[in-house]
């Protein structure tokens, strides 16, 4: 990925069960490269909201990323 100007970017590492909630979210923070506290805290509650599709074949947990952009206006 690579950012241009003042965009900010926020990964966030998250954990996934057999229903597709996210369980566990947390900022990476070697990949972000911001410290707005506004923005991390956005970028949490919207990965911790997100749904993905259920899969029950699958390991218990899944783990991943989640990756916001922001720009700056």
């Amino acid at each position: 990925l690579s950012l241009v100007g003042s965009e900010m970017c926020i990964r966030d590492s998250i954990k996934v069960n057999q229903k597709g909630e996210v369980i566990d979210c947390r900022v990476d923070n070697t990949t972000t490269n911001t410290s707005n506290e506004c923005l991390i805290e956005n970028a949490i509650n919207y990965a911790k909201n997100w749904k993905f599709n259920q899969n029950f074949s699958s390991t218990q947990r899944q783990v991943g990323w989640i990756e916001f952009i922001y720009l700056s206006q």
